[in-house]
């Protein structure tokens, strides 16, 4: 639980500081969460999609308004996948 508790704190990076390794980190993490709850696909896709821009070397302000919105709208359901 502790590596759990890690990703969470890392996913709200970007609220404490915006310099771009701390960004990655958090769409790192949140995009780790996601794929662990089974988060909705398209949700998935975004943060992907943000997430490989930043990783490219875009600012955060000159990415995709439409894949910035989608992956920060952070869906408040999901149906977990079963084991």
């Amino acid at each position: 639980e502790n590596a759990r508790v890690r990703r969470i704190f890392a996913s709200l990076g970007d609220l404490r500081d915006k310099r771009p390794e701390v960004l990655i980190a958090a769409y790192e993490a949140r995009l780790e969460i996601c794929r662990e709850e089974g988060r909705d696909p398209e949700y998935i896709r975004s943060l992907e999609r943000v997430l490989a821009d930043l990783k490219a070397g875009k600012r955060r302000e000159d990415l995709d308004p439409e894949d910035l919105r989608r992956a920060n709208a952070d869906p408040s359901t999901c149906i977990k996948r079963r084991r």
